[in-house]
């Protein structure tokens, strides 16, 4: 035997004999070692093996731990032996038992390749695992049944777990690493946290003061629609009570902002529309009145002055009637702009209604600082009011109430303005007025006076008196004018002069009207049906009724119900009230002249007639007023006024009447000049119906 085969000889020797000190030791190990070569032969088992599978027969690892005569399903013994590779993997027995198996390549003696199997039995921590996937999964299933998208979030913004709703919100391309996601990218679609110019981060709050906090997060989704989230954020402790991130819920607020802004605007509206007025954005009554409170507490603390002026715009109804609300509507904000730009801070402008507004002086300094404003209030009312190209003037008559000499409260105080600023008006308007106590006993017979012409149209407590109108020549009647009386059951025939511009001035003048002319058409319809031949009925038409939206149509039915005939009726109007808008007043009685019903201008002479509309007019006649009959023939202005008169109607061939003749001479003197229609004193003052009636009887056997 030579040297190198001894040498062999004793290296396989120790070789075996170091296996064999391995093998024992490894038998004794408490875990299962399994050793195969290429050909499934068994070449050691470890005694945990024998004792869990039990002694192999045939050195063949078939059965070991899997099926008989064939291969175990698991079995890695190519992927060890021939790839020389170390795989880690886990095996599940038929017996329920779960095993860890670490498989690895060994090299032989002789140089071949066995497989080193070490396994340990995982049954019990797999179980565990089990549980706690099942107890994961219970949970994820909790949360994901939450609409509101929830995230558990580390303290470095690591996500480490989340719900659908959360899921469902993400935008994968803004994640860098999705098996390390962060909130900012998850929640925000940030590349960094987020900051206190962004929006606030809950985690830092969290992270420094460890409680529970709510914010209110805007931001876009995933979708790029915008979103108001409330994100409420609560700390998270381990079993130690280490704090070691949070839970956060979001919850979409949007459409809640949405309906809150609507109802915190609606509130807003509410509260302007009940301190303020909506077209002059000026403060109301009800808010007006708060303020004034506070100013006479204020002055009463400070023995101090308080001034109220009440201002009230001259002649706006008759804007209103002639033009319509919705110019009367612009005038009033015009006005109250310039009165707001006057006054600043130096006193509270209110607007009461209509075309009066109310101004607070809170403690002047005098009486003439409340006079200067007065006149300087006066000034702005008189400047021209543009609209639509087309100037309109107006003045404003203003009282003035003062604290503590006329009141001690804002209802009396209001109450003496108000009635200063009557006093105003009725001494001519254009000026302003302080309150007097007499002043009170003005308005309320004012107010009573309003109350009983309310009442008398509701009682009819009224009678129309006709008036003749006459050929002056021979004193033949070939008309007359409706005139109203008002038979108050106390106090007897009240003239017209005496409620008239009262129920003008309150509108009542339409009913009126509509009254007078039923019963006097009906009234003359009779008297043609008798054959007494009262000829032309003429009415005073006011431009309230004129512009009466259904006025053509209300007048057609009166005529129908009353066996009216239209060429019977002659509609008298002012020439002051045509020129205030003529083109609407063409327009209007245009209108009436086609039902073929007269026309007359009334108090012609002492308006502001453009003869280019009196042109366009389609008018009849003109009546001249008797301010210039009164001291015919004497007076040589007027005697020219009205030869002028005369002329013109014959001129633009209208007929022409002249009232308030009283005399003789007057009579003759319209005779001689081409003026034949009279009406007046000297031949007939107005009287009843029945009166009338008698006359006509009379006129016809004449």
């Amino acid at each position: 035997m030579s040297d190198k085969e001894c040498s062999d000889i004793t290296a396989q020797s120790n070789w075996k004999d170091h296996e064999h000190k391995l093998l024992t030791a490894l038998n004794d190990s408490k875990q299962g070692i399994f050793i195969v070569d290429k050909d499934y032969r068994i070449r050691f088992m470890s005694q945990y093996i024998i004792d869990t599978f039990g002694e192999q027969t045939g050195n063949i690892c078939f059965s070991s731990v899997g099926e008989s005569h064939k291969p175990c399903s698991y079995c890695r013994l190519d992927e060890v032996i021939h790839q020389k590779k170390t795989v880690h993997y886990q095996a599940e027995v038929a017996s329920g038992q779960t095993f860890e198996i670490i498989a690895s390549p060994i090299e032989n003696a002789d140089g071949s390749i066995s497989k080193l199997e070490v396994i340990r039995d995982i049954t019990d921590r797999r179980t565990i695992e089990k549980e706690l996937e099942q107890q994961q999964k219970y949970l994820q299933s909790i949360i994901d049944g939450i609409t509101d998208p929830i995230m558990v979030i580390s303290k470095d913004y690591n996500v480490q777990l989340m719900n659908k709703a959360a899921q469902e919100n993400v935008r994968h391309a803004d994640v860098k690493d999705e098996k390390n996601s962060k909130c900012y990218e998850l929640s925000h679609h940030r590349d960094a946290p987020c900051d206190d110019q962004c929006c606030v981060c809950p985690l830092q709050q969290v992270v420094k003061t460890k409680k529970h906090t709510v914010v209110i997060h805007n931001h876009f989704d995933a979708t790029d629609t915008f979103k108001q989230t409330e994100v409420s954020v609560a700390p998270l402790w381990d079993t130690d009570d280490n704090f070691i991130g949070v839970i956060k819920t979001s919850r979409d607020i949007t459409s809640h902002m949405e309906a809150q802004d609507t109802i915190n605007n609606q509130q807003k509206v509410l509260n302007f529309q009940a301190n303020y007025d909506n077209l002059t954005q000026l403060a109301n009554r009800s808010h007006f009145i708060e303020e004034l409170d506070k100013a006479i507490l204020s002055a009463q603390s400070n023995n101090k002055m308080v001034a109220l002026l009440f201002i009230d715009l001259d002649r706006f109804k008759q804007i209103n009637d002639s033009l319509g609300h919705a110019t009367g509507d612009e005038v009033i904000k015009v006005i109250a702009q310039r009165l707001s730009h006057e006054v600043q801070d130096r006193a509270l402008l209110a607007r009461l209604g209509g075309d009066e507004f109310i101004l607070l002086m809170d403690q002047p300094e005098t009486k003439q600082s409340v006079v200067t404003l007065a006149d300087k209030i006066n000034e702005i009312l008189r400047e021209p009011v543009i609209i639509a190209n087309q100037p309109l003037f107006l003045s404003g008559s203003i009282g003035i109430s003062l604290y503590p000499q006329d009141g001690q409260s804002s209802t009396d105080l209001l109450k003496f303005a108000d009635a200063a600023m009557y006093k105003a008006k009725n001494e001519g308007r254009n000026s302003y007025q302080f309150y007097t106590s007499g002043l009170s006993e003005e308005v309320f017979a004012r107010v009573l006076m309003e109350a009983n012409l309310r009442h008398a149209l509701s009682q009819e407590q009224f009678t129309v008196y006709y008036q003749p109108q006459v050929d002056g020549r021979n004193g033949k009647i070939f008309g007359m004018e409706a005139l109203v009386r008002w038979q108050h059951p106390e106090l007897g025939i009240i003239s017209p002069g005496n409620f008239i511009p009262l129920a003008e001035e309150t509108g009542l003048i339409v009913d009126l009207d509509k009254w007078v002319m039923k019963h006097a058409m009906q009234q003359v319809a009779s008297w043609h049906n008798q054959g007494l031949q009262p000829g032309t009925l003429s009415l005073n038409l006011s431009m309230i009724l004129l512009h009466q939206q259904n006025f053509v149509t209300d007048l057609t039915k009166i005529i129908a119900a009353t066996n009216f005939k239209p060429e019977w009726l002659e509609l008298e109007i002012s020439e002051g009230q045509v020129m205030r808008n003529p083109s609407l007043s063409i327009q209007k009685l245009q209108e009436i002249c086609d039902l073929g019903i007269k026309l007359a201008i009334d108090d012609f002479g002492i308006g502001h007639s453009s003869l280019m509309y009196l042109k366009r007019l389609p008018v009849n006649k003109l009546k001249i007023d008797q301010s210039f009959v009164r001291n015919l023939p004497n007076d040589e202005e007027d005697a020219a006024i009205t030869v002028a008169v005369i002329a013109l109607a014959n001129s633009l061939k209208l007929e022409v009447i002249a009232e308030g003749v009283e005399t003789e001479q007057q009579n003759e003197f319209l005779i001689s000049n081409n003026c034949t229609n009279i009406q007046g004193y000297y031949f007939g003052r107005p009287i009843p119906a029945e009166k009338m009636a008698e006359r006509l009887a009379a006129n016809v056997c004449l």
